[in-house]
């Protein structure tokens, strides 16, 4: 595939997995979540077949519209992506909206439920 990230796209896809799990235990600020909502609708454009996987509300018939889903709707999705990006390798542009996600989560990454003093 023209564009993948050689040999990393499994720990992406772990990383985005745990960020998914952390988050839906205890959701963090706003700035997490907003990112988590930019993450989401930039993946569900690169792989629209998670669509369906994700159950994401309909707005409607204007199509499926992240802004409404709840807290643990939002991580649960993104544990799907997460698990999908292990399947399919990802691109250099998703690395980049994933880097993203994973600089505005902190150390969820790693299993850390994010700033807990």
């Amino acid at each position: 595939m023209a564009g993948t990230v050689a040999g990393e796209w499994w720990e992406y896809s772990r990383w985005v997995y745990i960020v998914g799990r952390t988050l839906r235990l205890n959701y963090g600020s706003a700035g997490e979540k907003a990112a988590v909502k930019v993450f989401l609708t930039a993946v569900l454009a690169n792989r629209p077949w998670l669509a369906t996987r994700m159950n994401i509300k309909a707005n409607s018939g204007k199509g499926y519209v992240i802004a409404d889903e709840t807290d643990n709707s939002l991580a649960e999705m993104l544990a799907v992506v997460g698990r999908d990006l292990k399947k399919i390798p990802m691109t250099d542009a998703e690395k980049t909206l994933a880097d993203t996600l994973i600089a505005a989560t902190g150390d969820r990454r790693y299993g850390v439920k994010g700033n807990l003093i």
